[in-house]
């Protein structure tokens, strides 16, 4: 589907593309690279079946530049709020793993 495991601290920027070799999503380039890596599609439908593709994908644009523009401007509340959950699942993770462990050692420990 998508990319969204960028890593902490990359150097980049976020772009719509709509090409014939790639999907029309939005991507992140990365500093010194030349390909963008994909991290969502974005593809929208016709608001009228009679709209023009010319202006359908003019609206595209301007709607995936909106939703870059609020990614830009949210992104550390954005990894934050993502290194805080990832924290919380290991921590979770971990206690569930003891629990088992203490468990199984009780069991073999009975026998």
């Amino acid at each position: 589907m998508g990319n969204l495991e960028l890593g902490e601290g990359l150097k980049g920027k976020y772009l719509y593309l709509d090409k014939e070799d790639k999907p029309r999503g939005i991507y992140f380039q990365r500093e010194g690279e030349t390909e963008p890596d994909f991290i969502v599609p974005y593809v929208p439908r016709k608001r009228k079946e009679d709209e023009r593709e010319i202006i359908y994908k003019e609206r595209i644009k301007e709607d995936a530049e909106q939703v870059i523009k609020m990614i830009e401007a949210n992104k550390e509340a954005v990894e934050e709020d993502a290194r805080n959950y990832a924290i919380s699942s290991n921590q979770e993770i971990a206690d569930t793993l003891l629990t088992f462990g203490s468990a199984i050692k009780a069991i073999h420990n009975s026998q």
